[in-house]
């Protein structure tokens, strides 16, 4: 399977990422999420992640690149939060916007404990889904266990950041 990708949307601004927060998920974003839980995405062994499995625990979504300088800060971060928070019942979805390939050479280098897929058709479309208005990665995502947003965040997380996370759901304590 080949993604088509262009460096050059995702690179112009992936340096001056910021949050988005939102303050009451507006109901038409969460409909559209709807059928991001039956989402089938290819992880890189070629099984098949349906999303649904993840439904019902906090969760985080990022979408990433092996090429992409930020991404490849934040993915140790992200994988001590998980290593962390796991046995609380969180849940941790990497989307990587590139080909299988360069993924497995960059996790073979950098390995993580939570599931990688590769988007479809460059990811553009499950990011606009998830209410991302531009093109910089990294882009992260997090759902309550009701399956709602509850925050986005365009640019590169740090701990503080994903520890604020468990501030925003049940399961924080």
């Amino acid at each position: 399977m080949t993604i088509t990708w262009n460096r050059r949307h995702f690179l112009g601004a992936a340096l001056s990422g910021s949050a988005l927060p939102l303050a009451g998920c507006d109901s038409a974003l969460n409909s559209r999420t709807d059928s991001w839980w039956q989402q089938q995405l290819p992880l890189l062994d070629g099984s098949t992640l349906h999303t649904s499995s993840l439904h019902g625990r906090p969760f985080i979504v990022n979408f990433w690149a092996s090429w992409c300088t930020p991404c490849v800060q934040e993915m140790p971060i992200i994988d001590a939060f998980f290593e962390k928070n796991r046995t609380i019942g969180w849940q941790i979805l990497g989307i990587a916007i590139d080909n299988a390939e360069p993924v497995k050479r960059f996790l073979s280098r950098v390995p993580v404990h939570f599931p990688i897929v590769l988007a479809p058709d460059n990811g553009q479309q499950l990011m606009t889904q998830l209410g991302h208005t531009g093109n910089r990665l990294p882009f992260t995502v997090q759902f309550d266990v009701a399956g709602n947003i509850v925050e986005r965040h365009s640019g590169t997380l740090d701990a503080a950041m994903l520890d604020r996370c468990k501030e925003l759901t049940s399961l924080g304590k």
